[in-house]
């Protein structure tokens, strides 16, 4: 119940006036004058944040992979030594020449199992499929050191 203005003998009520209701073309128009912020800004921001990492992502598997390529073709340029310990782990893990060739071809360098530092010539993994091949790049050739059967645990004695 609106309150009386003034004494009570004069029983005067304060009307409030209500402002005339939008049309929806005019609220249509309020909306596209606001800066963009709250909700739509958050997820424009995010898609964004979002974008840019992916593309960042992509560049730096580009990168790792051109790298990756180069190591490999320095290992192929050279011929490859088997070592007596590579041949033994290859029989006992039942890997086939072919298997390791194709993992020098086709494999990406596995960089936490690599030693890049190693002296006098350092120890390169290359993961393909199930097969991981250890190579030492020397200077004259490439030994492989040893293969690596990353789906079965094989019972190998001392080689």
């Amino acid at each position: 119940m609106p309150r009386p203005l003034g004494n009570k003998s004069t029983r005067q009520t304060r009307v409030k006036k209500l402002a005339p209701k939008k049309t929806k073309s005019e609220k249509k128009a309020e909306r596209a004058a606001r800066k963009p912020g709250g909700l739509t800004g958050a997820l424009v921001l995010m898609g964004t944040l979002l974008a840019a990492g992916i593309a960042a992502a992509i560049g730096l598997e580009k990168k790792d992979k051109k790298k990756s390529d180069e190591i490999l073709q320095r290992l192929l340029s050279k011929p490859l030594v088997k070592s007596e310990h590579a041949y033994c782990r290859m029989d006992c893990r039942h890997i086939s020449n072919e298997e390791v060739e194709h993992a020098l071809h086709h494999g990406r360098v596995d960089k936490p199992r690599s030693e890049f530092k190693a002296k006098p010539c350092p120890k390169i993994a290359v993961k393909d499929g199930r097969v991981t091949v250890v190579c030492a790049d020397c200077r004259s050739d490439t030994r492989l050191v040893t293969v690596i059967d990353t789906e079965t645990d094989w019972p190998c004695g001392p080689c």
